[in-house]
């Protein structure tokens, strides 16, 4: 199982780069990275060619091979480049995941599903953008992307996906703008 950490997208509600954010002693793409080292053979993240000259690290990333339209051009680049992986996937503007969340997330899986992901309590929605996405998946998801597709969780209904209610609610949170931010900031302070 490799490791994806989606950020990608261009933050514009955000009015900066979603994945330098600091929520804990690092920018978040690196504390996910180093997170996601813990659970998964190699780490991945994905992001725009601009992003990863900018970051200039020693991270391992994958560049959007596809057209930047949204989180899944992330997961098509990472399965495009290793077909045969599986991929735990987290996107870059959830702070509360943590060990216990993955941990959770690995213990409840149904290894029969396309898709493994958490369930919001309150809206009943999947939450792609924090999941395992199996090896037999990819071929149905560059299916679904080569025919214009660009919602995930459109992609999930249509697919084998086991939700898992989270343990912790807050795990799903996550921050686009500045008043999120913010908000999150206060609740970590507490």
């Amino acid at each position: 199982m490799y490791g994806l950490i989606l950020a990608g997208g261009r933050s514009t509600r955000m009015g900066q780069d979603k994945s330098n954010l600091f929520y804990h002693q690092n920018p978040q793409r690196i504390y996910l990275y180093q997170l996601l080292e813990n659970f998964c053979e190699k780490v991945f993240i994905s992001a725009r060619k601009e992003q990863i000259s900018v970051w200039n690290d020693q991270l391992n990333y994958i560049e959007d091979s596809v057209s930047s339209e949204g989180p899944l051009s992330g997961i098509v680049s990472a399965y495009e480049k290793y077909p045969e992986e599986s991929w735990l996937v987290v996107a870059c503007d959830m702070p509360f995941v943590d060990q216990n969340t993955i941990s959770f997330l690995l213990k409840y899986q149904d290894p029969q599903a396309y898709v493994n992901v958490f369930q919001n309590p309150q809206t009943l929605d999947y939450e792609p953008l924090l999941g395992l996405w199996h090896s037999k998946t990819g071929h149905l998801l560059k299916e679904f992307y080569a025919n214009g597709q660009r919602s995930p969780r459109r992609f999930l209904r249509q697919i084998n996906c086991h939700a898992i209610a989270p343990q912790n609610t807050h795990w799903l949170l996550n921050a686009n703008d500045p008043e999120e931010y913010a908000q999150i900031l206060e609740i970590m302070r507490k």
